[in-house]
Protein backbone atom coordinates (compact mmCIF):
# COMPACT_ATOMS: atom_id res chain seq x y z
CA UNK A 1 0.00 0.00 0.00
CA UNK A 2 1.42 3.37 -1.03
CA UNK A 3 0.84 6.72 0.62
CA UNK A 4 -0.60 9.69 -1.25
CA UNK A 5 1.56 12.73 -1.86
CA UNK A 6 -0.20 16.02 -1.15
CA UNK A 7 0.41 19.57 -2.29
CA UNK A 8 3.21 22.07 -1.72
CA UNK A 9 2.99 25.64 -0.53
CA UNK A 10 6.30 26.92 0.81
CA UNK A 11 6.90 30.39 -0.55
CA UNK A 12 10.42 31.85 -0.53
CA UNK A 13 11.07 34.39 2.20
CA UNK A 14 10.74 37.82 0.53
CA UNK A 15 13.97 39.57 -0.28
CA UNK A 16 15.11 41.75 2.60
CA UNK A 17 12.85 40.08 5.18
CA UNK A 18 14.70 38.72 8.22
CA UNK A 19 13.78 37.46 11.67
CA UNK A 20 13.50 40.58 13.87
CA UNK A 21 13.63 39.27 17.45
CA UNK A 22 16.76 39.82 19.55
CA UNK A 23 16.96 36.73 21.74
CA UNK A 24 19.35 38.32 24.20
CA UNK A 25 16.28 40.17 25.48
CA UNK A 26 14.70 36.88 26.54
CA UNK A 27 17.45 34.73 27.99
CA UNK A 28 19.26 34.18 31.27
CA UNK A 29 22.86 33.85 30.13
CA UNK A 30 23.98 32.50 33.51
CA UNK A 31 21.89 29.35 32.99
CA UNK A 32 23.50 28.17 29.74
CA UNK A 33 25.63 25.45 31.37
CA UNK A 34 22.51 23.80 32.81
CA UNK A 35 21.05 23.05 29.38
CA UNK A 36 21.29 19.31 28.58
CA UNK A 37 22.66 17.98 25.32
CA UNK A 38 20.40 15.69 23.29
CA UNK A 39 20.99 11.96 23.75
CA UNK A 40 23.00 10.16 21.10
CA UNK A 41 20.11 7.77 20.43
CA UNK A 42 16.39 8.18 19.88
CA UNK A 43 14.33 10.85 21.58
CA UNK A 44 10.91 12.46 21.36
CA UNK A 45 7.37 12.18 22.69
CA UNK A 46 5.30 11.42 19.60
CA UNK A 47 3.82 8.40 21.39
CA UNK A 48 1.62 10.87 23.26
CA UNK A 49 -0.14 11.67 19.97
CA UNK A 50 -2.52 8.72 19.84
CA UNK A 51 -4.86 9.78 17.03
CA UNK A 52 -3.98 9.94 13.30
CA UNK A 53 -1.91 12.97 12.42
CA UNK A 54 -4.34 14.14 9.75
CA UNK A 55 -3.85 15.83 6.39
CA UNK A 56 -5.20 19.24 7.47
CA UNK A 57 -6.24 20.05 3.87
CA UNK A 58 -2.69 19.77 2.52
CA UNK A 59 -4.02 17.40 -0.13
CA UNK A 60 -6.21 20.13 -1.67
CA UNK A 61 -4.48 23.38 -0.60
CA UNK A 62 -0.90 24.59 -0.50
CA UNK A 63 -1.19 25.07 3.26
CA UNK A 64 1.82 22.99 4.37
CA UNK A 65 3.11 25.73 6.69
CA UNK A 66 -0.27 25.86 8.45
CA UNK A 67 -0.54 22.07 8.61
CA UNK A 68 2.96 21.84 10.12
CA UNK A 69 2.01 24.31 12.83
CA UNK A 70 -1.19 22.44 13.67
CA UNK A 71 0.73 19.17 13.96
CA UNK A 72 3.36 20.66 16.29
CA UNK A 73 0.68 22.23 18.50
CA UNK A 74 -0.93 18.82 18.97
CA UNK A 75 2.39 17.43 20.17
CA UNK A 76 3.07 20.35 22.50
CA UNK A 77 -0.37 20.15 24.08
CA UNK A 78 -0.13 16.37 24.47
CA UNK A 79 3.20 16.83 26.29
CA UNK A 80 1.70 19.44 28.59
CA UNK A 81 -1.55 17.59 29.35
CA UNK A 82 -0.64 13.94 28.77
CA UNK A 83 -3.54 13.58 26.35
CA UNK A 84 -4.01 14.01 22.59
CA UNK A 85 -7.05 16.26 22.77
CA UNK A 86 -6.39 19.28 20.52
CA UNK A 87 -8.29 19.07 17.24
CA UNK A 88 -8.22 21.18 14.09
CA UNK A 89 -11.18 21.09 11.71
CA UNK A 90 -10.96 21.96 8.03
CA UNK A 91 -12.57 25.31 8.88
CA UNK A 92 -9.81 25.95 11.44
CA UNK A 93 -7.15 25.19 8.85
CA UNK A 94 -8.78 27.57 6.38
CA UNK A 95 -9.00 30.30 9.03
CA UNK A 96 -5.35 29.80 9.99
CA UNK A 97 -4.35 29.83 6.32
CA UNK A 98 -6.24 33.08 5.82
CA UNK A 99 -4.11 34.59 8.60
CA UNK A 100 -0.72 33.14 7.69
CA UNK A 101 -0.97 33.12 3.89
CA UNK A 102 -3.64 35.68 2.98
CA UNK A 103 -5.73 32.85 1.60
CA UNK A 104 -9.26 33.73 0.45
CA UNK A 105 -11.49 30.63 0.20
CA UNK A 106 -13.60 32.46 -2.38
CA UNK A 107 -10.60 33.01 -4.65
CA UNK A 108 -8.72 29.85 -5.72
CA UNK A 109 -5.89 31.99 -7.10
CA UNK A 110 -5.10 33.13 -3.54
CA UNK A 111 -3.88 29.61 -2.67
CA UNK A 112 -0.24 30.66 -2.90
CA UNK A 113 1.19 29.11 0.29
CA UNK A 114 3.14 30.90 3.04
CA UNK A 115 6.66 32.02 3.69
CA UNK A 116 7.90 30.71 7.04
CA UNK A 117 9.34 33.94 8.46
CA UNK A 118 6.18 35.99 7.89
CA UNK A 119 4.09 33.07 9.17
CA UNK A 120 6.23 32.87 12.34
CA UNK A 121 5.71 36.55 13.03
CA UNK A 122 1.95 36.21 12.61
CA UNK A 123 1.85 33.06 14.76
CA UNK A 124 3.61 34.80 17.63
CA UNK A 125 1.39 37.87 17.30
CA UNK A 126 -2.03 36.33 16.65
CA UNK A 127 -1.75 32.59 17.34
CA UNK A 128 -3.33 29.50 15.75
CA UNK A 129 -6.97 28.66 16.50
CA UNK A 130 -8.23 25.11 17.23
CA UNK A 131 -11.70 23.53 17.15
CA UNK A 132 -12.64 24.93 20.59
CA UNK A 133 -11.67 28.47 19.65
CA UNK A 134 -8.55 28.30 21.81
CA UNK A 135 -5.63 30.38 20.57
CA UNK A 136 -2.19 28.73 20.61
CA UNK A 137 0.68 31.20 20.62
CA UNK A 138 4.33 30.24 21.26
CA UNK A 139 6.48 32.55 23.32
CA UNK A 140 9.71 32.74 21.31
CA UNK A 141 10.83 31.88 17.79
CA UNK A 142 14.33 31.50 16.41
CA UNK A 143 15.56 31.09 12.87
CA UNK A 144 18.28 28.43 12.65
CA UNK A 145 21.01 28.01 10.06
CA UNK A 146 19.81 25.81 7.20
CA UNK A 147 21.54 22.44 7.11
CA UNK A 148 23.16 22.84 10.55
CA UNK A 149 22.85 19.32 11.97
CA UNK A 150 23.83 20.12 15.57
CA UNK A 151 21.41 23.02 15.75
CA UNK A 152 18.66 20.75 14.47
CA UNK A 153 19.39 18.00 17.02
CA UNK A 154 19.43 20.41 19.95
CA UNK A 155 16.34 22.27 18.79
CA UNK A 156 14.39 19.06 18.15
CA UNK A 157 15.29 17.69 21.58
CA UNK A 158 14.65 20.86 23.55
CA UNK A 159 11.67 22.35 21.73
CA UNK A 160 9.98 19.76 19.44
CA UNK A 161 8.04 20.72 16.34
CA UNK A 162 10.99 22.37 14.56
CA UNK A 163 9.75 23.57 11.19
CA UNK A 164 11.86 22.74 8.14
CA UNK A 165 11.46 24.47 4.82
CA UNK A 166 12.69 21.98 2.22
CA UNK A 167 12.72 21.27 -1.50
CA UNK A 168 11.09 18.02 -2.61
CA UNK A 169 11.95 16.10 -5.78
CA UNK A 170 9.96 13.51 -7.69
CA UNK A 171 12.27 10.81 -6.28
CA UNK A 172 11.46 11.97 -2.76
CA UNK A 173 7.75 11.85 -3.59
CA UNK A 174 8.15 8.22 -4.59
CA UNK A 175 10.12 7.45 -1.43
CA UNK A 176 7.31 8.93 0.66
CA UNK A 177 4.73 6.85 -1.20
CA UNK A 178 6.85 3.73 -0.61
CA UNK A 179 7.51 4.62 3.08
CA UNK A 180 11.25 4.84 2.49
CA UNK A 181 13.52 7.46 4.14
CA UNK A 182 14.37 10.60 2.24
CA UNK A 183 18.07 10.41 1.34
CA UNK A 184 20.70 12.33 -0.58
CA UNK A 185 20.48 10.10 -3.67
CA UNK A 186 16.89 11.25 -4.20
CA UNK A 187 17.75 14.96 -4.18
CA UNK A 188 18.53 16.72 -7.43
CA UNK A 189 18.04 20.49 -7.09
CA UNK A 190 17.30 20.61 -10.82
CA UNK A 191 14.34 18.24 -10.42
CA UNK A 192 12.32 19.94 -7.66
CA UNK A 193 8.57 19.41 -7.54
CA UNK A 194 7.94 22.10 -4.93
CA UNK A 195 8.86 23.79 -1.67
CA UNK A 196 7.44 22.19 1.44
CA UNK A 197 7.25 22.76 5.21
CA UNK A 198 7.47 19.81 7.61
CA UNK A 199 7.82 19.71 11.41
CA UNK A 200 10.54 17.59 13.05
CA UNK A 201 8.79 15.79 15.93
CA UNK A 202 11.46 13.33 17.13
CA UNK A 203 14.65 11.44 16.23
CA UNK A 204 14.50 7.71 15.53
CA UNK A 205 17.24 5.50 14.13
CA UNK A 206 19.51 8.53 14.08
CA UNK A 207 17.17 10.36 11.72
CA UNK A 208 14.74 13.25 12.16
CA UNK A 209 11.12 12.16 12.02
CA UNK A 210 8.86 14.67 10.31
CA UNK A 211 5.11 14.74 9.75
CA UNK A 212 3.89 15.38 6.22
CA UNK A 213 0.76 14.56 4.24
CA UNK A 214 -0.75 12.77 7.28
CA UNK A 215 2.23 10.42 7.65
CA UNK A 216 5.56 10.10 9.44
CA UNK A 217 8.64 10.46 7.26
CA UNK A 218 12.32 10.08 8.15
CA UNK A 219 15.23 11.86 6.47
CA UNK A 220 18.96 11.29 6.64
CA UNK A 221 21.73 13.55 7.87
CA UNK A 222 23.31 13.45 4.42
CA UNK A 223 20.18 14.94 2.92
CA UNK A 224 19.56 17.52 5.63
CA UNK A 225 23.11 18.88 5.33
CA UNK A 226 23.09 18.87 1.51
CA UNK A 227 23.34 22.32 -0.09
CA UNK A 228 20.00 23.77 -1.23
CA UNK A 229 17.78 21.08 0.39
CA UNK A 230 16.91 22.94 3.61
CA UNK A 231 15.98 26.53 2.81
CA UNK A 232 14.57 27.77 6.15
CA UNK A 233 14.46 26.32 9.69
CA UNK A 234 12.39 27.80 12.52
CA UNK A 235 12.15 26.58 16.11
CA UNK A 236 9.86 27.79 18.86
CA UNK A 237 9.75 27.76 22.65
CA UNK A 238 6.27 27.39 24.15
CA UNK A 239 4.85 27.16 27.64
CA UNK A 240 2.17 24.73 26.41
CA UNK A 241 4.64 21.89 27.03
CA UNK A 242 5.02 22.61 30.73
CA UNK A 243 3.58 20.50 33.54
CA UNK A 244 3.84 22.17 36.94
CA UNK A 245 6.41 24.54 35.50
CA UNK A 246 8.63 21.89 33.82
CA UNK A 247 8.60 20.11 30.48
CA UNK A 248 9.21 16.38 30.03
CA UNK A 249 12.98 16.98 29.92
CA UNK A 250 12.77 18.81 33.24
CA UNK A 251 13.29 22.28 31.76
CA UNK A 252 11.54 25.35 33.12
CA UNK A 253 10.48 28.31 30.99
CA UNK A 254 13.67 30.10 32.05
CA UNK A 255 15.72 27.05 31.00
CA UNK A 256 13.99 26.98 27.61
CA UNK A 257 14.75 30.64 26.99
CA UNK A 258 18.39 30.01 27.83
CA UNK A 259 18.44 26.91 25.65
CA UNK A 260 17.21 28.77 22.61
CA UNK A 261 20.14 31.17 23.02
CA UNK A 262 22.55 28.22 23.22
CA UNK A 263 21.18 26.74 20.00
CA UNK A 264 21.55 30.11 18.31
CA UNK A 265 25.27 30.18 19.17
CA UNK A 266 26.09 26.80 17.63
Amino acid sequence: MTRTVGKYGLRPVPHGVSWPLKFGDFVDLTALDAIPAPPSGDFGHTGLVTKPWGMYLNDVLGCCVVSAKEHKIRLWDAEGTGSDTVEFTDDNTVENYELLGNYNPGDPDSDQGCDMVTAARLELTHGIVDSTGRIHRPGIALQLQPGNWEQLRYAAYLFDGVELGILVTSEMQQAFADEQPWDIGQFNPNNVEGGHCVPVMAFSGGMPQVITWAGTQSLTKALYTAPQFNTVTMCYATQEKLINGKDLEGLSWSDMRSAIKKVARM
